[in-house]
């Protein structure tokens, strides 16, 4: 009967940490790549009942150098082993294990690699614990539940990086954009594919006689019913239509002259430069 509790509270304490490290990512999300080493080292150690945990995450394009995560105060020379291992073996996506001493340890470790990702492109985690049967079947799919959570959270975290570079690069490339619509003497209109104003910079808010605020997401034909049936409509659906550039001059009454317009087409948006000649 005891035989059967004890296996009973083995299974539950497993399924408890299984349903941990399951959600685990949820948790890491947003999260930088040594906050995810420290968390799977914790993890690891408590999880395994482990005396010594190295976590290391391989560098990229943005980890120039490894992100390591030691968990090993009475057993230096630790990652030591781990890389020791790792540099014996010809398989780097499979895992290790192996006895280690070292005369200033406690006790001799049952040591344990695992691969971070299919082929160990995130890295590895290496755990050590003091029982010579180290690890069973049940430790070795914790470890492997944990590598693979990591994996997913890293490749997460990368993804997550590359989204910001690119948000803050498009914000960059727009911030210069606009600071040239505003240094130009021309005045600058852009359209959605529903005619909406979507920017007009303060010259063309000038020679249009509007706030600008009172033109971004309107629609030109409602905000402007007087162009409707005139070359100004004509040329704009005409470079829209063939998406070839257009130029060409028209008297408009308000404000009063000849207006030089020039429309180039792009898909999704239209833009016009406009100018004023006086006749």
């Amino acid at each position: 009967m005891e035989t059967v509790d004890l296996a009973v509270r083995e299974l539950r304490r497993v399924i408890r940490d299984l349903v941990a490290l399951a959600t685990m990512p949820a948790g890491w999300v947003g999260r930088e790549p040594l906050q995810i080493a420290e968390s799977v080292a914790d993890l690891l150690l408590h999880t395994l009942r482990a005396e010594a945990v190295y976590v290391c995450l391989q560098p990229d394009s943005r980890l120039p150098t490894p992100i390591e995560s030691v968990r090993s105060r009475a057993y230096p020379e630790f990652v030591e082993q781990i890389r020791e291992m790792r540099s014996q073996s010809a398989a780097s996506n499979a895992l290790l294990v192996d006895s280690v001493q070292e005369t200033d340890w406690p006790t001799p470790l049952r040591v344990a690699v695992y691969p971070i990702g299919i082929a160990g492109e995130g890295g590895f985690v290496g755990v050590g614990c003091g029982s010579p049967s180290f690890p069973n079947e049940t430790e070795s799919l914790l470890l492997s539940v944990a590598a693979n959570q990591a994996a997913v959270a890293l490749q997460s975290s990368r993804l997550l990086e590359a989204r910001r570079e690119s948000e803050q690069a498009l914000r960059d490339s727009n911030r210069k954009i606009t600071q040239v619509l505003e240094s130009i003497s021309d005045g600058f209109v852009a359209f959605d594919r529903e005619w909406r104003i979507t920017y007009v910079n303060e010259r063309g808010a000038e020679f249009l006689q509007q706030r600008r605020e009172n033109l971004i997401g309107e629609n030109l034909w409602q905000k402007y019913p007087d162009i409707i049936g005139t070359t100004f409509e004509r040329e704009y659906r005409t470079a829209t239509e063939e998406g070839q550039p257009r130029h060409f001059e028209e008297f408009y009454a308000a404000p009063r002259g000849v207006v030089r317009t020039a429309l180039v087409s792009r898909p999704g948006r239209t833009e016009r430069f406009l100018s004023r000649h006086h006749r």
